[in-house]
């Protein structure tokens, strides 16, 4: 039985998933941000 997008059912945080893939991909910019910092500081 294949899954139809009308039925598909909203993540379980903030209420969509191209929310919920924005604070992914922005966390993860916040992680590479923060291990370049780290890098040039003990560098």
């Amino acid at each position: 039985m294949a899954a139809d997008s009308s039925q598909e059912e909203a993540p379980p945080i903030l209420g969509s998933w191209n929310n919920l893939y924005a604070l992914v991909l922005g966390s993860l910019a916040v992680t590479v941000a923060l291990l370049y910092a780290l890098s040039k500081v003990y560098s």
